[in-house]
C-alpha cells in the first residue's frame, strides 16, 4: 500500500537524464532499476521532515532480495558522490546518489550485505513535487 504525503514524489514515468547505455557492470541496468523501484513500497521520512524524501526497505519485499542489493550496487557503481546537507560548508555526509528521472537515490554505504534501506528524494530539494510531475520551484 502506497503511503500519501503532501509532498509525495513521482512514481510513474522516469525520464532519464543521463540515458546510460548498455548494461552495467553488475548487469543491473537503469530500466532494471526503474522495474525496481515501481515494485517496492516507498515510505515518507516522518521523521526528518526539514529534509523532505522517502525511503523503501529491503525486508518489505524479501522476494525482491537480489534487486534491491543490485540496485544499491547501482547507485555506487554510476553514482555521484555529493555533500550533505546540500551547500553546507561543514557537510555531515558524502553519500553517492544516482539521479533517475526527478529523483535522486541513495544509501547510507554500509557494506551492500547489511544496506537495509534505500532513500530518494526531488533532484531539486526546494521543489514542490506531486504524483507523477516534475518538480516546480517554490
Amino acid at each position: 500500500m502506497r503511503e500519501t504525503t503532501p509532498r509525495a514524489l513521482p512514481r510513474a514515468s522516469y525520464p532519464h537524464q543521463t540515458r546510460i547505455e548498455g548494461v552495467t557492470p553488475n548487469g543491473f541496468t537503469i530500466d532494471d532499476a526503474v522495474a525496481y523501484i515501481d515494485k517496492v513500497r516507498w515510505q515518507f521520512a516522518k521523521t526528518m521532515p526539514r529534509w523532505p524524501h522517502e525511503y523503501t526497505v529491503r525486508e518489505w519485499r524479501p522476494e525482491l532480495d537480489g534487486d534491491f542489493e543490485r540496485f544499491a550496487s547501482l547507485i555506487r557503481q554510476i553514482g555521484v558522490v555529493k555533500a550533505w546537507p546540500y551547500g553546507s560548508t561543514n557537510p555531515r555526509y558524502h553519500h553517492t546518489y544516482l539521479t533517475i528521472g526527478v529523483l535522486e537515490y541513495w544509501t547510507m554505504g554500509d557494506a551492500l550485505t547489511e544496506t537495509t534501506v534505500i532513500n530518494r528524494a526531488a533532484v531539486d530539494p526546494t521543489a514542490e513535487v506531486s504524483e507523477g510531475q516534475a518538480p516546480t520551484s517554490v
